[in-house]
């Protein structure tokens, strides 16, 4: 009787062992993870500070794209003018050339 208890002993302590070596590798994969989450965040961190710095350079580009468009309307309303005045001259000399 006594080898029976001292057998259910041991197999209680080799599960607790098994419980206990278990719960270590979860607290080490818990261990890894934070660390992972903390470079991560700190890779969040260069990158927002990237973002801001670049933010001025980045508010300049739209306005650079407005005005560009703006400018193609007037390139294209001055090479509507001109067409039309050369061809007004080309009318008014036609029967001369």
């Amino acid at each position: 009787m006594d080898y029976r208890i001292n057998e259910r002993f041991d197999q209680v302590e080799n599960r607790f062992n098994q419980v206990k070596n278990r719960f270590n590798q979860v607290e080490t994969r818990f261990n890894q993870i934070d660390e992972k989450i903390t470079e991560l965040r700190i890779n969040q961190t260069e990158v927002q500070t990237r973002l801001n710095d670049w933010k001025p350079s980045i508010d300049k580009t739209a306005d650079l794209s407005e005005k560009i468009g703006e400018l193609r309307n007037w390139k294209q309303i001055a090479i509507v003018l001109l067409t039309g005045f050369i061809t007004s001259v080309f009318w008014i000399f036609r029967d001369k050339i």
